[in-house]
């Protein structure tokens, strides 16, 4: 049954069959199951070389390297598109043509952030569509990452397999879909947790009276106010967003790095280290 550990692979009440299970592939358990029962009393030993190993690990730290640097490019480009979009400039023209904004005797007032339509009005019109577009880049990141790990594994997969050895790249493979389908269901709820969370936000936002339009519109998102009091709060919160995305691709793809060395080079200084014993 899918969702299910593996036989072989772990008791149903082991946490970390359980944990293999929904990352395994179906299809995958069938072969690897085949191939232990065939193994059977038969020592697991890695028989490719540590010279490949490392050469492995040397480009893939390369290569993760290069999609953090490419993803860090296509946020400075957002950085620059959503700076130009949440300025003053074009938030002042924005929120008086959608009454947002009062001009009293008193002062300037923002409207609507005291009950949940009027906030998620505000929400939907500063930064609903950046939320959009960087959970975009979060996509083609993924997208280019599965690509980059069948090249991986790829390489791995073209070297001449003993019975005994072929357990370690199958259960690398058994365990990829799962990899990257967990990565894409924080893909699918990430638009509406961050939304969900900017609206909370902003609903306790505190009711002020400006003294100036541009005072109101530094201060508006006042829950990401910077101390530069020439950027206003959606700005920061731009760069939230940025610093949360970027640290969310580094775990991914520190988590890659590791795992790949583990797979590599983790059997052969076991093998190593049987050998000596013997």
């Amino acid at each position: 049954m899918p969702g299910q550990p593996p036989a072989g692979l772990g008791k149903k009440e082991s946490p970390l069959g359980l944990f293999m299970g929904r990352l395994a592939d179906d299809n995958h358990i069938i072969v690897l199951q085949a191939l232990l029962r065939n193994l059977k009393s038969e020592k697991i030993t890695a028989h490719w070389s540590k010279e490949f190993a490392l050469h492995l690990c040397r480009d893939i730290e390369v290569d993760t390297q290069q999609l953090l640097d490419g993803a860090r490019e296509r946020w400075t480009e957002y950085q620059k598109h959503w700076y130009s979009l949440l300025s003053n400039k074009e938030l002042g023209p924005l929120f008086q043509k959608n009454s947002l904004v009062e001009n009293r005797v008193e002062g300037w007032h923002l409207l609507g952030l005291d009950n949940p339509e009027g906030v998620k009005i505000f929400y939907h019109l500063t930064v609903r569509d950046a939320l959009v577009e960087a959970n975009r880049i979060y996509a083609l990141f993924l997208g280019q990452l599965g690509r980059t790990q069948e090249k991986w594994a790829q390489r791995w997969a073209n070297l001449d397999w003993e019975e005994s050895s072929k357990i370690f790249p199958l259960f690398e493979a058994t365990l990829r879909k799962g990899e990257l389908q967990f990565y894409k269901r924080i893909h699918e709820i990430l638009p509406q947790m961050l939304g969900e969370g900017f609206q909370t936000a902003m609903r306790s936002s505190l009711v002020s009276v400006y003294t100036s339009l541009d005072e109101l519109l530094n201060r508006c998102a006042w829950p990401w106010i910077s101390f530069n009091v020439s950027q206003n709060g959606l700005l920061n919160y731009i760069d939230c967003l940025i610093s949360f995305f970027n640290h969310l691709f580094e775990e991914i793809l520190h988590w890659y790095q590791r795992k790949w060395r583990h797979f590599t080079l983790g059997p052969l200084v076991h093998t190593e280290s049987t050998h000596e014993k013997e």
